[in-house]
């Protein structure tokens, strides 16, 4: 008789844990989260300027300019040789010509995206800076960081068919 009274307790214990489980995995997913790939930014922190923002994560720049427009940019540049990695080529803002610059390839892009083929060196780059894609609401923007919007291929002048 002992040995049924020790079954039918585990088996009680065993079913009160699994609705326990049950109940705080419920609850886990009953309160709302955003996904990790989304930031959510307050416009009010990052006011206008010539001067964008490295975002803290530096998982992005944030452009906002006087003009009203916001771009988020992709950290690395668009293109870059293979034998690089992708953290070698984290552009940066050089404050100072008010430009970004790939430090693998000497690339320049204005603070639009726009790849400056007069300033850059080597041209790795065939196209203007990647985005993130945004949506704004009042004056938070949020960030999606899982979808990139490639930048707008370069234009290049065809050869003189001379």
């Amino acid at each position: 008789m002992r040995q049924r009274e020790i079954l039918i307790r585990s088996f009680f214990v065993f079913v009160a844990v699994l609705l326990a489980a049950v109940l705080v995995a419920a609850v886990w997913y009953a309160f709302p989260r955003h996904p990790s790939n989304q930031v959510r930014l307050s416009l009010d922190d990052y006011p206008p300027s010539e001067t964008p923002y490295l975002h803290e994560s530096k998982d992005f720049w944030l452009v906002h300019t006087s003009e009203g427009d916001l771009s988020v940019f992709v950290p690395v540049a668009p293109e870059y040789a293979p034998r690089i990695s992708i953290d070698e080529c984290r552009y940066d803002w050089n404050r100072a010509i008010g430009r970004f610059i790939d430090p693998c390839s000497g690339d320049e892009w204005q603070l639009d995206g726009r790849l400056n083929l007069t300033h850059s060196t080597e041209l790795w780059s065939s196209r203007d800076l990647d985005r993130y894609a945004t949506t704004i609401e009042g004056t938070v923007v949020t960030v999606h960081l899982g979808q990139t919007i490639p930048g707008a291929p370069l234009e290049r002048p065809r050869p003189d068919s001379r």
